[in-house]
């Protein structure tokens, strides 16, 4: 899970040096973490490597990915607050509400899905993640036959498009048996407009799912809360978010 930063980066030759190596790491391959580790320190001074950066927390653009080299960032690491903690463009990551979890029975199936968007190639905006789609994780037997012998990992492929977001649910492996999971919101990181006033979820007709959706604008992101979108293999969620401030070319 900790990882040190040029497993992600083997070419940048600033991810060897000690006074990096010692004081940044990657949670799982998205997450870089730049805690404060010295005495009465309120901020920290953290090395990106070339690409898309996000605040993980605000989601404030912290490096662009057309730059071609690595840049330090002043972050604030408050004494009682979270770590600096940043995002990779291009990924997703899911996150749960446990400030009431006391113990792994209690975890619910309900997910959050921060999306740091990041253009391909083709200037498309895109992300994936994966998570655990599995909604007993007491029971060792199912753990284990599910997860290790077999996959239990559901893909989550996100696009976006002048307003236009749609998610992709689906196997990691053809043999995975993925459990339903529940969608309570999707925070967007990057897209081309912050000021949206309104969306519709499309979907299918014979979906019996609520198509209503809360837009939330909160400084550099954009949170989507529908009505608790149940999700498996397979699943298509399209969004069309709409504002009256953000042009898009023909």
């Amino acid at each position: 899970v900790f990882r040190p930063l040029f497993f992600e980066y083997p070419g940048d030759p600033m991810l060897y040096r000690r006074s990096i190596l010692d004081r940044q790491f990657f949670l799982g391959d998205s997450l870089m973490v730049a805690p404060a580790l010295d005495p009465k320190v309120r901020s920290v001074k953290a090395y990106l490597p070339s690409d898309r950066w996000y605040d993980f927390i605000t989601g404030e653009v912290l490096h662009n990915d057309h730059l071609k080299e690595g840049i330090f960032v002043d972050r604030p690491a408050p004494i009682n607050g979270t770590a600096p903690l940043m995002v990779r463009g291009g990924t997703v990551i899911p996150t749960q509400n446990v400030s009431t979890i006391r113990k792994t029975d209690d975890l619910p199936s309900n997910f959050s899905l921060v999306v740091a968007l990041k253009a391909n190639s083709d200037r498309q905006l895109y992300a994936r993640g994966y998570l655990v789609a599995l909604s007993n994780l007491t029971d060792e037997n199912s753990v284990y036959d599910r997860c290790y012998v077999g996959s239990c990992i559901a893909v989550i492929d996100v696009s976006y498009d002048q307003g236009s977001l749609t998610v992709n649910i689906s196997k990691e492996f053809p043999d995975s048996q993925l459990d339903p999971f529940f969608i309570d919101s999707i925070i967007l990181y990057g897209t081309d407009c912050i000021s949206y006033e309104h969306a519709e979820l499309i979907l299918d007709e014979s979906s019996d799912q609520s198509s209503h959706v809360i837009v939330e604008t909160k400084g550099d992101k954009v949170e989507l809360i529908p009505s608790r979108l149940r999700a498996e293999d397979g699943v298509r969620f399209t969004f069309n978010l709409h504002s009256s401030e953000c042009y898009y070319p023909e």
